[in-house]
Protein backbone atom coordinates (compact mmCIF):
# COMPACT_ATOMS: atom_id res chain seq x y z
CA UNK A 1 0.00 0.00 0.00
CA UNK A 2 2.66 2.28 1.08
CA UNK A 3 4.67 1.37 -2.09
CA UNK A 4 1.43 2.58 -4.68
CA UNK A 5 0.77 5.93 -2.89
CA UNK A 6 4.82 6.78 -3.09
CA UNK A 7 4.38 5.74 -6.61
CA UNK A 8 0.58 7.66 -7.17
CA UNK A 9 2.38 10.98 -5.70
CA UNK A 10 5.70 10.54 -8.02
CA UNK A 11 3.20 10.10 -10.80
CA UNK A 12 1.05 13.34 -9.88
CA UNK A 13 3.96 15.49 -9.54
CA UNK A 14 5.47 14.56 -12.39
CA UNK A 15 2.59 15.33 -14.45
CA UNK A 16 2.38 18.53 -12.95
CA UNK A 17 5.82 19.34 -13.86
CA UNK A 18 4.55 18.06 -17.38
CA UNK A 19 1.83 20.37 -17.18
CA UNK A 20 4.11 23.72 -15.77
CA UNK A 21 6.38 23.08 -18.79
CA UNK A 22 3.76 23.13 -21.31
CA UNK A 23 2.51 26.63 -20.10
CA UNK A 24 5.56 28.20 -19.19
CA UNK A 25 6.79 26.80 -23.01
CA UNK A 26 6.18 30.02 -24.65
CA UNK A 27 8.04 32.15 -22.01
CA UNK A 28 11.89 30.43 -22.05
CA UNK A 29 14.42 32.82 -22.10
CA UNK A 30 17.88 32.98 -21.71
CA UNK A 31 18.21 36.60 -20.64
CA UNK A 32 20.14 36.69 -17.45
CA UNK A 33 17.80 37.76 -14.41
CA UNK A 34 20.23 40.71 -12.33
CA UNK A 35 18.11 40.91 -9.38
CA UNK A 36 16.15 38.33 -7.35
CA UNK A 37 12.72 38.30 -8.54
CA UNK A 38 9.45 36.01 -7.03
CA UNK A 39 6.13 36.28 -9.26
CA UNK A 40 3.21 34.45 -7.15
CA UNK A 41 0.77 33.40 -10.05
CA UNK A 42 -2.90 32.67 -10.18
CA UNK A 43 -3.51 31.83 -14.12
CA UNK A 44 -6.47 29.64 -13.97
CA UNK A 45 -4.39 26.36 -15.10
CA UNK A 46 -4.32 24.93 -11.20
CA UNK A 47 -6.82 25.46 -8.41
CA UNK A 48 -5.75 28.42 -6.43
CA UNK A 49 -8.44 28.34 -3.85
CA UNK A 50 -11.01 30.97 -2.48
CA UNK A 51 -9.95 34.71 -2.07
CA UNK A 52 -8.56 34.37 1.90
CA UNK A 53 -6.47 31.58 0.08
CA UNK A 54 -5.19 33.04 -2.32
CA UNK A 55 -3.86 36.34 0.25
CA UNK A 56 -2.63 33.29 2.84
CA UNK A 57 0.17 33.06 -0.46
CA UNK A 58 0.29 36.66 -1.44
CA UNK A 59 1.55 37.79 1.53
CA UNK A 60 3.85 34.84 2.43
CA UNK A 61 5.69 35.60 -0.31
CA UNK A 62 5.54 38.97 0.05
CA UNK A 63 7.01 38.81 3.42
CA UNK A 64 10.32 36.23 1.89
CA UNK A 65 10.67 38.60 -1.25
CA UNK A 66 11.55 41.14 2.06
CA UNK A 67 13.44 38.65 3.61
CA UNK A 68 15.74 38.13 0.56
CA UNK A 69 16.00 41.32 -0.60
CA UNK A 70 13.94 40.10 -3.86
CA UNK A 71 11.66 41.95 -6.68
CA UNK A 72 7.91 40.54 -5.44
CA UNK A 73 5.12 40.59 -8.10
CA UNK A 74 1.70 39.21 -8.29
CA UNK A 75 0.32 37.65 -11.53
CA UNK A 76 -3.26 37.23 -10.70
CA UNK A 77 -5.44 37.06 -14.18
CA UNK A 78 -8.02 34.24 -13.00
CA UNK A 79 -11.30 34.24 -12.88
CA UNK A 80 -10.31 38.39 -12.71
CA UNK A 81 -7.76 40.88 -12.94
CA UNK A 82 -6.90 41.45 -8.75
CA UNK A 83 -6.51 45.17 -9.65
CA UNK A 84 -10.07 45.81 -10.29
CA UNK A 85 -10.53 45.46 -6.54
CA UNK A 86 -7.13 46.09 -4.58
CA UNK A 87 -4.64 48.33 -6.42
CA UNK A 88 -1.22 48.40 -5.22
CA UNK A 89 -0.32 50.45 -2.56
CA UNK A 90 3.10 51.45 -1.17
CA UNK A 91 4.58 48.78 -3.36
CA UNK A 92 4.14 47.79 -7.25
CA UNK A 93 3.58 44.68 -7.54
CA UNK A 94 1.82 44.22 -10.63
CA UNK A 95 2.89 41.96 -13.46
CA UNK A 96 2.86 41.41 -16.95
CA UNK A 97 3.04 38.42 -19.29
CA UNK A 98 6.75 39.32 -19.86
CA UNK A 99 7.39 38.50 -16.01
CA UNK A 100 6.86 35.35 -16.35
CA UNK A 101 9.74 34.67 -18.94
CA UNK A 102 12.28 32.06 -17.44
CA UNK A 103 15.66 30.94 -17.68
CA UNK A 104 15.98 27.36 -17.14
CA UNK A 105 19.65 27.85 -15.50
CA UNK A 106 18.12 30.68 -13.54
CA UNK A 107 14.51 30.05 -12.28
CA UNK A 108 13.18 27.76 -10.10
CA UNK A 109 8.98 26.73 -10.55
CA UNK A 110 7.64 26.19 -6.40
CA UNK A 111 3.91 24.28 -7.15
CA UNK A 112 2.93 24.54 -3.22
CA UNK A 113 -0.64 24.50 -3.25
CA UNK A 114 -1.73 22.82 0.33
CA UNK A 115 2.12 22.29 0.99
CA UNK A 116 2.92 22.71 5.07
CA UNK A 117 6.16 21.37 5.17
CA UNK A 118 7.41 23.73 2.67
CA UNK A 119 11.44 25.43 4.12
CA UNK A 120 11.21 28.85 2.32
CA UNK A 121 14.74 29.07 4.35
CA UNK A 122 16.10 25.75 2.28
CA UNK A 123 14.15 26.33 -0.78
CA UNK A 124 14.77 30.01 -1.90
CA UNK A 125 17.15 31.62 0.31
CA UNK A 126 19.69 29.26 -0.03
CA UNK A 127 19.03 28.53 -3.61
CA UNK A 128 21.16 29.42 -5.97
CA UNK A 129 18.37 30.34 -8.12
CA UNK A 130 17.64 34.30 -8.77
CA UNK A 131 13.95 33.36 -9.96
CA UNK A 132 11.07 32.33 -8.64
CA UNK A 133 7.71 31.09 -9.66
CA UNK A 134 5.22 30.41 -7.45
CA UNK A 135 1.79 28.81 -6.92
CA UNK A 136 0.78 28.63 -3.19
CA UNK A 137 -2.33 29.23 -0.75
CA UNK A 138 -0.50 28.61 2.77
CA UNK A 139 -0.01 31.05 5.07
CA UNK A 140 3.89 30.61 5.57
CA UNK A 141 4.35 33.82 8.08
CA UNK A 142 5.03 31.63 11.21
CA UNK A 143 8.14 30.27 9.63
CA UNK A 144 9.19 33.28 8.58
CA UNK A 145 9.13 35.05 11.70
CA UNK A 146 9.72 32.15 13.86
CA UNK A 147 10.38 34.33 17.24
CA UNK A 148 6.99 35.94 17.26
CA UNK A 149 3.64 35.49 18.93
CA UNK A 150 0.72 34.80 17.31
CA UNK A 151 -0.65 37.91 18.45
CA UNK A 152 2.55 39.72 16.54
CA UNK A 153 2.50 37.45 13.37
CA UNK A 154 -1.50 38.86 12.86
CA UNK A 155 0.22 42.16 12.66
CA UNK A 156 2.99 41.60 10.57
CA UNK A 157 -0.11 39.87 8.41
CA UNK A 158 -1.97 43.34 8.55
CA UNK A 159 0.97 45.61 7.71
CA UNK A 160 2.49 43.45 4.72
CA UNK A 161 -1.22 43.55 3.09
CA UNK A 162 -1.64 47.39 4.27
CA UNK A 163 1.92 47.73 1.94
CA UNK A 164 0.38 45.81 -0.67
CA UNK A 165 -3.08 46.50 -1.20
CA UNK A 166 -5.64 49.93 -1.51
CA UNK A 167 -8.97 49.33 -2.28
CA UNK A 168 -9.65 50.11 -5.92
CA UNK A 169 -12.76 53.02 -6.80
CA UNK A 170 -15.05 50.61 -7.42
CA UNK A 171 -14.87 48.67 -4.34
CA UNK A 172 -14.54 51.50 -2.15
CA UNK A 173 -17.52 53.20 -3.74
CA UNK A 174 -19.80 49.75 -3.18
CA UNK A 175 -18.97 49.75 0.26
CA UNK A 176 -19.35 53.74 0.24
CA UNK A 177 -23.19 52.57 -0.63
CA UNK A 178 -23.94 50.23 1.42
CA UNK A 179 -25.33 53.04 4.28
CA UNK A 180 -23.92 50.80 7.30
CA UNK A 181 -24.04 51.12 11.13
CA UNK A 182 -20.73 52.78 12.57
CA UNK A 183 -19.91 50.44 14.65
CA UNK A 184 -21.48 46.57 14.57
CA UNK A 185 -20.79 42.96 14.74
CA UNK A 186 -20.19 40.08 12.05
CA UNK A 187 -21.27 37.11 12.59
CA UNK A 188 -19.60 34.53 9.46
CA UNK A 189 -20.89 30.68 9.19
CA UNK A 190 -19.33 28.62 6.19
CA UNK A 191 -21.44 26.07 5.06
CA UNK A 192 -19.65 24.95 1.60
CA UNK A 193 -21.76 22.69 0.16
CA UNK A 194 -23.82 21.21 3.14
CA UNK A 195 -27.11 23.15 2.85
CA UNK A 196 -26.83 22.01 -1.07
CA UNK A 197 -27.09 25.34 -2.71
CA UNK A 198 -23.61 26.16 -3.08
CA UNK A 199 -21.06 24.62 -5.20
CA UNK A 200 -17.91 24.16 -3.08
CA UNK A 201 -14.24 21.97 -3.17
CA UNK A 202 -15.80 20.83 0.13
CA UNK A 203 -18.58 18.46 -0.56
CA UNK A 204 -20.65 16.93 2.40
CA UNK A 205 -24.77 16.79 2.55
CA UNK A 206 -26.72 16.30 5.69
CA UNK A 207 -29.88 15.13 5.74
CA UNK A 208 -33.35 17.84 4.96
CA UNK A 209 -34.42 17.52 8.41
CA UNK A 210 -30.80 17.86 9.73
CA UNK A 211 -30.79 20.96 7.26
CA UNK A 212 -33.34 22.68 9.32
CA UNK A 213 -31.64 21.88 12.31
CA UNK A 214 -28.87 23.85 11.44
CA UNK A 215 -30.92 26.77 10.61
CA UNK A 216 -32.34 27.28 13.79
CA UNK A 217 -29.46 26.33 15.78
CA UNK A 218 -27.43 29.07 14.16
CA UNK A 219 -30.24 31.46 14.34
CA UNK A 220 -30.86 30.85 18.11
CA UNK A 221 -27.00 31.65 18.54
CA UNK A 222 -27.34 34.59 16.91
CA UNK A 223 -29.47 35.78 19.01
CA UNK A 224 -27.88 34.56 22.16
CA UNK A 225 -24.64 36.92 21.18
CA UNK A 226 -25.09 40.00 23.48
CA UNK A 227 -24.23 43.52 23.17
CA UNK A 228 -25.61 46.69 21.96
CA UNK A 229 -24.26 46.91 18.41
CA UNK A 230 -26.64 46.04 15.76
CA UNK A 231 -25.24 42.34 13.81
CA UNK A 232 -24.30 41.60 10.70
CA UNK A 233 -24.41 37.92 9.18
CA UNK A 234 -22.09 36.98 6.44
CA UNK A 235 -22.17 33.51 4.74
CA UNK A 236 -21.49 31.73 1.49
CA UNK A 237 -25.16 30.14 1.69
CA UNK A 238 -28.44 32.14 0.15
CA UNK A 239 -30.16 29.98 2.05
CA UNK A 240 -29.06 30.33 5.43
CA UNK A 241 -28.68 34.04 4.71
CA UNK A 242 -32.39 34.58 3.33
CA UNK A 243 -33.64 32.27 6.61
CA UNK A 244 -32.08 35.02 8.54
CA UNK A 245 -33.31 37.76 6.63
CA UNK A 246 -36.99 36.19 7.06
CA UNK A 247 -36.81 34.81 10.85
CA UNK A 248 -35.11 37.53 12.27
CA UNK A 249 -33.95 41.29 12.28
CA UNK A 250 -30.26 40.92 11.92
CA UNK A 251 -29.47 42.87 8.97
CA UNK A 252 -28.05 41.29 5.75
CA UNK A 253 -25.85 42.93 2.92
CA UNK A 254 -27.72 42.14 -0.66
CA UNK A 255 -25.96 39.69 -3.06
CA UNK A 256 -25.51 36.12 -3.80
CA UNK A 257 -22.32 34.54 -2.91
CA UNK A 258 -20.22 32.41 -4.38
CA UNK A 259 -16.65 30.99 -4.43
CA UNK A 260 -13.81 32.42 -7.08
CA UNK A 261 -12.08 28.80 -7.50
CA UNK A 262 -15.85 27.14 -8.55
CA UNK A 263 -17.71 29.12 -9.95
CA UNK A 264 -14.73 31.17 -11.66
CA UNK A 265 -16.68 34.00 -12.92
CA UNK A 266 -15.07 36.96 -14.69
CA UNK A 267 -18.19 38.74 -13.67
CA UNK A 268 -17.11 42.05 -11.94
CA UNK A 269 -20.28 41.91 -10.17
CA UNK A 270 -20.13 38.35 -9.10
CA UNK A 271 -16.66 38.82 -7.09
CA UNK A 272 -17.57 41.98 -5.85
CA UNK A 273 -19.58 40.29 -3.98
CA UNK A 274 -16.60 38.63 -1.80
CA UNK A 275 -14.33 41.63 -1.64
CA UNK A 276 -17.54 43.50 -0.07
CA UNK A 277 -17.95 41.09 2.85
CA UNK A 278 -14.80 40.25 3.88
CA UNK A 279 -13.97 44.32 4.05
CA UNK A 280 -17.12 44.80 5.62
CA UNK A 281 -16.53 41.82 8.08
CA UNK A 282 -12.64 43.47 8.75
CA UNK A 283 -14.40 46.80 10.24
CA UNK A 284 -16.47 45.20 12.53
CA UNK A 285 -16.16 45.66 16.40
CA UNK A 286 -15.97 42.18 17.18
CA UNK A 287 -15.98 38.94 14.18
CA UNK A 288 -17.75 35.79 15.21
CA UNK A 289 -17.60 32.88 13.41
CA UNK A 290 -20.68 29.99 14.44
CA UNK A 291 -20.31 26.97 13.09
CA UNK A 292 -21.85 23.44 14.18
CA UNK A 293 -20.03 20.36 14.20
CA UNK A 294 -20.61 19.52 10.32
CA UNK A 295 -19.96 23.17 9.34
CA UNK A 296 -16.43 24.27 8.05
CA UNK A 297 -13.63 26.18 9.98
CA UNK A 298 -13.46 28.57 7.65
CA UNK A 299 -10.58 31.04 7.45
CA UNK A 300 -12.33 33.98 5.75
CA UNK A 301 -13.75 35.73 8.84
CA UNK A 302 -10.27 34.74 10.62
CA UNK A 303 -7.84 36.74 8.23
CA UNK A 304 -10.81 39.47 7.76
CA UNK A 305 -10.40 40.33 11.25
CA UNK A 306 -6.54 40.71 10.70
CA UNK A 307 -6.98 43.61 8.70
CA UNK A 308 -7.44 45.87 11.17
CA UNK A 309 -6.89 43.36 14.37
CA UNK A 310 -10.53 42.76 15.47
CA UNK A 311 -10.81 40.84 18.47
CA UNK A 312 -12.25 37.61 16.44
CA UNK A 313 -14.40 34.42 18.19
CA UNK A 314 -14.27 30.86 16.25
CA UNK A 315 -17.48 29.69 18.79
CA UNK A 316 -17.95 25.66 17.66
CA UNK A 317 -21.37 25.23 18.95
CA UNK A 318 -22.12 22.25 21.44
CA UNK A 319 -25.33 20.90 20.80
CA UNK A 320 -25.53 18.33 23.54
Amino acid sequence: MIFFKKTFKLLKHFIKNIKLFIIYFPYLDFKKTKQREIIIVFDGNFGHGGLVDRLKGIVSFYAISKEINANFKIYFKHPFHLETFLEPNQYNWLATDSDLKWNPFQTKFLFLMDNFSFNWIKTIQKSNKQKFIVYANIDYLNTIYTEKHSDVLKKKWSALFQELFKKSNLLQKELDNLNLPSEYLAIHSRFTSLLGDFQDTTIRTVSIARKKEILVVLKDEIERIKGDLPKIVFSDSITFLNYIKSNSDVMVLEGNPSHIDVKNSESDNENLKTFVDFFVISEAKRIYLLRTKEMYNSAFSKYASYIHNEEFYNIGINES
